[in-house]
C-alpha cells in the first residue's frame, strides 16, 4: 500500500490536491507540490526530505546537506 493511501481514503486530501509545503534550510522557503508530495527532492548541495510526522498541514521539508 502507498504510504499516503490512508489519508486519501479518510478524505483528508485528494489525489492531485495542491499543497504549499514549507522548507527548513536549503535554497527554498516553501514548495508547491501535488498530493502525494515527493518524499525526497534533490537540490544542488543536498536533498529536501519530507517530514510527514503529524497532520498534513504540519508537513514540511528539511534540507539535508550532502556529505563531501
Amino acid at each position: 500500500m502507498e504510504w499516503w493511501r490512508l489519508l486519501l481514503d479518510a478524505g483528508l486530501v485528494g489525489l492531485g490536491d495542491q499543497m504549499v509545503i514549507r522548507c527548513e534550510g536549503g535554497p527554498s522557503i516553501s514548495r508547491l507540490e501535488s498530493f502525494p508530495p515527493p518524499l525526497e527532492i534533490p537540490e544542488p548541495g543536498g536533498v529536501y526530505v519530507l517530514d510527514d510526522d503529524g497532520p498534513v498541514h504540519a508537513w514540511h521539508y528539511v534540507f539535508v546537506t550532502r556529505a563531501t
